[in-house]
């Protein structure tokens, strides 16, 4: 399998014609760094600290697998396959805020919330995607009245799989699960550097230089959550002082975007065109 650091910049980079593994490589590149941050809930730190290391390597592995293999994974060389890319990672969040607990890397739900996990992924549709989830060591071993869910290869995954789903709510829980983001999920939401991180370094060091220009004029930050990390999806977010839109951006591993009042979109502006978007923004504010 590819190592992050391989495919996060763009090594290999598919053919323009293959849309789906772009697809596959941008949910890669929207993931972030490794960072765990155990919560206070009753488990040993030990066991969630080496669980969150395993989900974000399964994770991180299932991207990579899929990215090798789109064929293994039911993926569609049209659409819909960025549906067909959601479905693994989906399904394993119905599974988690579903859950009752976890034990021992097993996660226990009952079985009416496990066939209502089932149920939102799509019913009959998924049978061949769950088998092909199970193909990657997750077993669910049906009981009854419960099923427990383990991982054959990432025995303590679940862990990481609980601190996700169980963070505290609000309106990036699942941008937080989606980027198994350890850290926003425990503090509640993304920081801006966390969001910097996932654009190439051309496009991250502009994004920072106009960060800190407009905080230093007294704007505050503003970021819309995301509800899918498939090509196409971008970083949003407004720059706003006294109640108002000064200016927005939009942002991905691809691709920066300043979002000018007026309507106007500057594609990867240039150092050039940032200096002169921010003083007339500065002459603006005066």
């Amino acid at each position: 399998m590819p190592g992050r650091e391989q495919v996060l910049w763009g090594r290999p980079i598919p053919p323009q014609d293959d849309a789906p593994r772009r697809s596959i490589l941008h949910c890669m590149r929207m993931l972030a760094p490794f960072r765990e941050a155990v919560p206070d809930d009753g488990h040993l730190a030990s066991d969630m600290a080496e669980g969150e290391r395993q989900f974000y390597a399964f994770i991180k592995g299932l991207y990579g697998e899929m990215y090798s293999d789109p064929a293994f994974f039911l993926i569609p060389k049209e659409e819909p396959f960025q549906q067909a890319i959601r479905f693994y990672a989906g399904y394993l969040y119905q599974l988690g805020i579903r859950a009752q607990s976890v034990e021992k890397g097993v996660l226990s739900l009952t079985t009416a919330a496990w066939q209502e996990a089932r149920k939102a992924m799509g019913g009959p549709r998924g049978r061949e995607e769950f088998q092909r989830l199970k193909g990657l060591g997750l077993d669910e071993q049906e009981e009854p009245k419960l099923v427990y869910v383990t991982c054959r290869d990432f025995p303590k995954m679940l862990y990481g799989l609980w601190a996700l789903c169980k963070a505290p709510e609000g309106v990036y829980h699942y941008t937080n699960y989606l980027r198994v983001d350890y850290q926003s999920a425990l503090r509640g939401q993304p920081l801006p550097g966390d969001i910097f991180s996932t654009l190439t370094p051309d496009r991250a060091q502009p994004a920072r230089t106009l960060h800190a220009a407009m905080i230093g004029m007294g704007a505050r930050w503003e970021l819309q959550p995301l509800k899918e990390i498939t090509w196409g999806s971008r970083w949003e977010a407004d720059y706003v002082k006294a109640e108002r839109r000064i200016l927005g951006i939009a942002a991905s591993p691809d691709n920066f975007t300043l979002r000018l009042k007026n309507g106007v979109e500057i594609l990867d502006p240039s150092y050039e065109e940032m200096d002169i978007v921010l003083s007339n923004i500065k002459e603006e504010l005066s």
